[in-house]
């Protein structure tokens, strides 16, 4: 019904959208009147004084979230971070990688549109990534912290065993 409901010409943007549009319209406003972003976490209160949408509503959207609290610079870094792994995957067509990274930056760019940064799946989609993309400097810096980690058990047995702690 709700994809009936969003293609009803008889209804309102606002219905056929479940109040999105107007998080959406609020998230535009409060970006429009500070370019430069209003502060991380300040969404909820200022989206609330548009009078577009009641207090204390959440964005809905990581990128009207990330435009409104962070401006201009935030969505461009947002940006920047989420393209970045269609870049590596072009970068490594060779190995294979173009459509990994080509489907993480689809997903994230379609995902942030009705997600907020709270899902796990998406995280674990962003780490799995970057271990994928990057094997060399993944298991360099593994093999740097077993043996930091071998280093440290080491000493501590050495201390344990001479009765120094």
């Amino acid at each position: 019904s709700r994809i009936q409901l969003l293609f009803d010409p008889t209804r309102s943007e606002r219905e056929r959208t479940s109040q999105r549009s107007a998080l959406v319209d609020a998230g535009v406003q409060i970006f429009l009147q500070n370019p430069l972003g209003i502060g991380t976490g300040a969404y909820r209160v200022e989206a609330g004084s548009t009078n577009l949408v009641g207090n204390n509503r959440p964005a809905h959207s990581a990128w009207i979230k990330t435009l409104a609290e962070n401006g201009v610079l935030g969505i461009l870094l947002m940006t920047a971070f989420i393209g970045s792994y269609a870049v590596i995957g072009f970068r490594k067509h060779q190995e294979g990688k173009l459509l990994f990274g080509l489907f993480i930056t689809i997903v994230l760019a379609s995902a942030f549109i009705a997600k907020e940064f709270r899902g796990k799946s998406l995280w674990f989609l962003v780490a799995s990534g970057i271990v994928l993309l990057h094997p060399e400097q993944s298991l360099a810096y593994l093999r740097q912290k077993l043996k930091e980690t071998d280093i440290d058990a080491r000493r501590r047995l050495r201390e344990i065993r001479f009765g120094r702690k």
